[in-house]
Protein backbone atom coordinates (compact mmCIF):
# COMPACT_ATOMS: atom_id res chain seq x y z
CA UNK A 1 0.00 0.00 0.00
CA UNK A 2 1.62 3.74 -0.68
CA UNK A 3 1.84 6.37 1.42
CA UNK A 4 1.07 9.43 -0.85
CA UNK A 5 2.35 12.80 0.19
CA UNK A 6 2.27 16.17 -1.16
CA UNK A 7 5.19 18.75 -0.25
CA UNK A 8 4.28 22.63 -0.42
CA UNK A 9 6.57 25.78 -0.24
CA UNK A 10 4.54 28.60 1.84
CA UNK A 11 4.55 31.66 -1.08
CA UNK A 12 3.94 29.02 -3.64
CA UNK A 13 0.29 29.19 -3.87
CA UNK A 14 -1.27 25.90 -4.51
CA UNK A 15 1.72 24.63 -6.76
CA UNK A 16 3.14 20.84 -4.79
CA UNK A 17 4.89 17.96 -5.09
CA UNK A 18 2.62 14.87 -5.05
CA UNK A 19 5.26 12.27 -4.04
CA UNK A 20 3.28 8.62 -4.35
CA UNK A 21 5.29 6.29 -2.32
CA UNK A 22 6.56 6.28 1.39
CA UNK A 23 5.32 9.45 2.58
CA UNK A 24 5.47 9.16 6.00
CA UNK A 25 7.25 11.18 8.37
CA UNK A 26 9.86 9.00 9.26
CA UNK A 27 10.88 9.12 5.61
CA UNK A 28 10.13 12.74 4.73
CA UNK A 29 10.94 15.13 7.72
CA UNK A 30 15.02 14.17 8.16
CA UNK A 31 14.92 14.33 4.04
CA UNK A 32 13.67 17.71 4.00
CA UNK A 33 15.15 19.54 6.78
CA UNK A 34 18.62 18.13 5.40
CA UNK A 35 17.59 19.41 1.87
CA UNK A 36 16.72 22.69 3.18
CA UNK A 37 19.29 23.34 5.06
CA UNK A 38 21.76 22.68 2.16
CA UNK A 39 19.45 24.82 -0.12
CA UNK A 40 19.78 27.84 2.74
CA UNK A 41 23.22 27.61 3.29
CA UNK A 42 23.79 27.78 -0.71
CA UNK A 43 21.45 29.56 -1.84
CA UNK A 44 20.99 31.92 1.38
CA UNK A 45 17.98 32.83 1.05
CA UNK A 46 14.07 31.22 1.26
CA UNK A 47 13.40 31.30 -2.78
CA UNK A 48 9.66 29.29 -2.73
CA UNK A 49 10.19 28.56 -5.77
CA UNK A 50 13.37 27.36 -6.56
CA UNK A 51 13.46 25.33 -3.41
CA UNK A 52 10.36 23.34 -4.58
CA UNK A 53 11.81 22.77 -8.06
CA UNK A 54 14.76 21.86 -6.33
CA UNK A 55 13.46 19.24 -4.18
CA UNK A 56 11.16 17.38 -7.19
CA UNK A 57 14.52 17.61 -8.54
CA UNK A 58 16.73 15.95 -6.22
CA UNK A 59 14.00 13.03 -5.23
CA UNK A 60 13.78 11.98 -8.80
CA UNK A 61 17.68 11.84 -9.26
CA UNK A 62 17.71 9.49 -6.18
CA UNK A 63 14.45 7.32 -8.17
CA UNK A 64 14.62 5.35 -10.96
CA UNK A 65 11.32 5.07 -11.47
CA UNK A 66 9.70 7.07 -14.03
CA UNK A 67 6.39 7.41 -12.06
CA UNK A 68 5.82 8.12 -8.47
CA UNK A 69 6.37 11.98 -8.31
CA UNK A 70 4.53 14.55 -9.96
CA UNK A 71 3.33 18.57 -10.14
CA UNK A 72 -0.35 19.42 -8.82
CA UNK A 73 -2.68 21.56 -7.64
CA UNK A 74 -1.87 20.32 -3.57
CA UNK A 75 -5.53 21.86 -2.51
CA UNK A 76 -7.25 19.22 -4.95
CA UNK A 77 -5.71 15.84 -4.73
CA UNK A 78 -5.73 13.35 -2.29
CA UNK A 79 -2.25 12.42 0.30
CA UNK A 80 -2.03 10.79 3.78
CA UNK A 81 0.33 14.00 4.39
CA UNK A 82 1.12 17.28 3.50
CA UNK A 83 4.44 18.91 4.13
CA UNK A 84 4.22 22.71 4.39
CA UNK A 85 7.75 24.31 4.34
CA UNK A 86 7.12 27.85 6.18
CA UNK A 87 9.18 30.83 5.54
CA UNK A 88 11.57 29.96 8.94
CA UNK A 89 12.23 26.66 7.46
CA UNK A 90 10.21 24.96 9.81
CA UNK A 91 7.82 22.03 8.44
CA UNK A 92 4.49 21.87 9.28
CA UNK A 93 2.40 18.12 8.77
CA UNK A 94 -1.08 17.73 8.19
CA UNK A 95 -2.19 14.59 8.14
CA UNK A 96 -5.25 12.79 5.56
CA UNK A 97 -7.52 15.00 4.40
Amino acid sequence: MSTPCVIVVEGNGDAGIYKHWDGYPEEMIPMLKMFIERFMDERGFMDESYLLARILIWMGENDDSVTGFGIIDASNCFYCYKYIIKHDCSIEIIEDE
